[in-house]
């Protein structure tokens, strides 16, 4: 049976290290490389449950500079219990690596990590609703990214319009990644995972958790993790603040809110062109709305009613919420944002 608690909690899904030491690789098949600037050899070794890569690069400059390039790069929830639904914490991380150095050394390769860093990490938060039911939540909180895709899912269907479903989400800043998609559809798996399940992850090059690291004053490094892990929960609800909940609540008040404002008075005046010129007044301002605009939210037309349509305001407001209830945006919102900050 899944365990709740280990999904819903913040927590690393995969992490790729660097600067660490490898003894005994003569063993394994080494590829050639020669560039115009190098000579390289690369020995890569996938395991069920990691990937090493070595790199040496012969330089033929003056000094005949040679490099070294390794990295480790696994998902210690994988390694602990078979699959990526949950994530984990530092103590998880630590089981992990003790148990990835003696699969490794078990394989005739002896990996020291006392000095090793972390080259990308990914970390992560699911949530028990369907991405389909928060979807435009989660739009609504990517939208301001510099850059933003859609991934469709799939699924053959005799309608056309029903073949393609919202997928993953992907926003960009640079080299930060925020990616929001449907975990169970992901698994495909109901043995596993049975129940709808929406993940929101982040995934952070080097350079990103340095800058994190002496901006927020918090210590990012492999060690600082494992042994106090409150900070990567620290960075999950800042980058959230920062790059989606922030930029979203203005998105709503200046785009939003305003869009629908000019709609509104649009549609308004158009019909009483409609009724000086005598031709048949258009009707429904907020199916108007709903078409040519991003409602997100029903009672942003009933802000529209208070504002411009008082005498009505009572009619109005009941046909809205027989009609247009279905445009739940604030709460699907709310719900995302109260499981970020407050689970």
């Amino acid at each position: 049976m899944l365990n709740h608690s280990l999904c819903k909690r913040i927590g690393i899904d995969r992490i790729v290290l660097y600067n660490f030491e490898i003894k005994c690789l003569n063993a394994y098949k080494r590829y050639e490389e020669v560039p115009n600037e190098y000579y390289q050899e690369k020995i890569s070794i996938e395991t069920e449950i990691a990937e090493l890569t070595s790199v040496t690069r012969l330089f033929a400059d003056e000094k005949t500079t040679i490099k070294e390039f390794k990295q480790l790069s696994f998902n210690p929830n994988k390694i602990l219990n078979g699959h990526n639904i949950y994530n984990s914490r530092g103590e998880e991380l630590k089981v992990a690596l003790d148990i990835l150095i003696k699969h490794f050394l078990d394989k005739g390769i002896e990996i020291d990590l006392t000095n090793a860093k972390i080259a990308e990490l990914e970390i992560n938060i699911n949530i028990f609703r369907s991405f389909k039911e928060l979807h435009e939540a989660l739009l609504l909180l990517l939208i301001k990214s510099k850059q933003l895709k859609r991934i469709s899912d799939f699924k053959e269907n005799k309608s056309l319009k029903d073949m393609f479903t919202p997928g993953s989400l992907i926003a960009k800043w640079g080299p930060t990644t925020c990616q929001a998609y449907d975990k169970t559809l992901e698994i495909g798996n109901e043995e596993l995972l049975n129940e709808p399940l929406t993940r929101i992850e982040w995934t952070l090059l080097s350079r990103v958790l340095t800058h994190l690291s002496k901006s927020l004053q918090l210590d990012l490094s492999l060690y600082g993790i494992i042994h106090n892990f409150e900070n990567i929960e620290k960075v999950f609800r800042y980058l959230v603040l920062e790059k989606l909940k922030k930029p979203a609540d203005k998105y709503i008040e200046m785009d939003l809110k305003n869009n629908l404002d000019k709609g509104y008075a649009t549609f308004k005046a158009l019909a009483k062109q409609d009724r000086k010129i005598g031709m048949k007044e258009r009707r429904n301002v907020y199916k108007f709305l709903e078409d040519e605009y991003w409602v997100f939210d029903y009672s942003f037309l009933e802000e529209l009613i208070k504002r411009y349509d008082k005498p009505h305001k009572t009619r109005e407001t009941k046909r809205i919420r027989t009609k247009y209830i279905h445009h739940d945006g604030l709460k699907q919102l709310n719900y995302l944002v109260d499981n970020i900050f407050n689970h």
